[in-house]
This record gives C-alpha cells, sequence and structure tokens, in this order.
C-alpha cells in the first residue's frame, strides 16, 4: 500500500507524517469541492440550515457508508449503475434536439497546455485516484485492482468528458460564464 511504501522508503515516523500530509491535502480537497455541491443543496432545498451543518450531514454520511466497507457500496453500486446509466442515456435522447454543434469549437479552447493544467490542478478524480491506491492491500490481486481502477478512471473521465461537451452543445460555456 502507499502508506507501507513511504514508511519502507523514508522510515516510520516521516513515512506516517507524508501520508498524514497526503492524507490532509486530500481531505481538504474533498472538503472544498462538496463545499459547492452543499451551497447548491442550500439553495435549493434547505435554505434555512446553515451550511456547516449541511457539511458535517453529509461527512457523517460518508463516514456511516464508508464504516460498512467496500462489499456494501460494491452491492449498492451494483444496483445504483444501470439505473443511473439508464437514466443518463435517456437524458441524452430527450435532449438531443436541443443541441447545437457549432458551440464546441474551437475544441480545445485556450490551447492544449493550459486545458491539461487546469484539468489537473482542478478535477478532483485525480486526487480520489490517488486515495483510492491507499486501499490496495484490501483487495484480492493486483491485477483485479489494476483493472478495476482503471476501467473505473476511463469510464468516469469519458462519461464527465461527454457530458460537459453536452452542456457546451446546449448552453454553451462563455454565456454562462459571463451570466
Amino acid at each position: 500500500g502507499l502508506t507501507e511504501l513511504l514508511a519502507y522508503l523514508t522510515g516510520k515516523y516521516i513515512g506516517s507524517f507524508l501520508s498524514f500530509i497526503l492524507f490532509s491535502i486530500v481531505f481538504i480537497e474533498i472538503v472544498i469541492i462538496n463545499r459547492n455541491y452543499i451551497s447548491i443543496t442550500n439553495s435549493y432545498f434547505y435554505p434555512e440550515t446553515p451550511v456547516y451543518i449541511l457539511m458535517i450531514s453529509l461527512l457523517g454520511s460518508s463516514l456511516y457508508i464508508a464504516k460498512r466497507g467496500f462489499a456494501a457500496i460494491g452491492n449498492g453500486t451494483w444496483f445504483i449503475t444501470p439505473v443511473l446509466f439508464f437514466i443518463l442515456i435517456a437524458l441524452i435522447f430527450l435532449s438531443w434536439k436541443d443541441l447545437n454543434w457549432v458551440r464546441i469549437f474551437p475544441i480545445f479552447g485556450p490551447g492544449i497546455g493550459k486545458l491539461v493544467m487546469k484539468s489537473i490542478t482542478e478535477s478532483s478524480i485525480f486526487g480520489e485516484f490517488i486515495l483510492l491506491a491507499a486501499f490496495f492491500p484490501l483487495v484480492r490481486s493486483y491485477k483485479s485492482f489494476r483493472i478495476a481502477s482503471l476501467s473505473g478512471l476511463a469510464i468516469s473521465l469519458l462519461s464527465v468528458s461527454f457530458f460537459l461537451f453536452m452542456y457546451i452543445f446546449i448552453f454553451y460555456y462563455p454565456s454562462v460564464l459571463s451570466m
């Protein structure tokens, strides 16, 4: 695992400190990203509830789910994934008539270099992918971990990219940015 590797390479105390720093960075990133979701939830559904109460509720429910273990998360995922993909495919077909294909050009926007840097620095997918590597000792084999993590990353990146394209096709991002 990642923590064992850090302890082996740098020693017990420095490895523990580096693992704590890595955990803190990922945890702070998760809190900052979830703050946006909490603000949206607060403005739509719970306008009278303080934001920190909603944040504690979200983190508490996440802790409860994590305490139940990977088996419960996996069982829930097998149940919800087909339903989610069916809804997303229906969304594509229902919004197909509203697409304006001209809005996507230029494809790489301000340039590939800036696009790659913004993608790496402002995307939570990579932080969660590193966090997933910390759970490596809990899997059956390296092959199953590699297949699951790479296929999950590929599906996540492709679906997020595709639906971002759909969003731009329908709403035209620069006009939404200037609102």
